[in-house]
């Protein structure tokens, strides 16, 4: 038959479950995040994508403007060139 715990191996294992469930709360804060400090990470994160999304559109269409207008300049240069080159009166 199986023998019967001692008085001090009850306490002992009592003494473990009430670690164990005192530390269940800072478990708790370790792992998982408040819904509270997630919900005010979120919206921090998601205005930042946006100031950041803002900024690479800015920065797209000052390249390509900047294109454009690098294009349009070496486009004239190379018909102006080659108008005076071939010495083609314009009119």
């Amino acid at each position: 038959m199986a023998e019967e715990p001692t008085l001090s191996e009850i306490m002992r294992r009592l003494e473990e479950l009430t670690l164990e469930v005192k530390s269940i709360p800072l478990r708790i804060d370790e792992t998982y995040v408040r819904r509270d400090v997630y919900s005010s990470d979120h919206v921090r994160f998601e205005q930042a994508m946006e100031h950041i999304m803002v900024r690479i559109e800015k920065m797209e269409s000052r390249a390509e403007w900047t294109v454009r207008t690098v294009g349009g300049l070496v486009i004239t240069a190379i018909v102006s060139a080659v108008l005076v080159f071939t010495n083609t009166p314009l009119g």
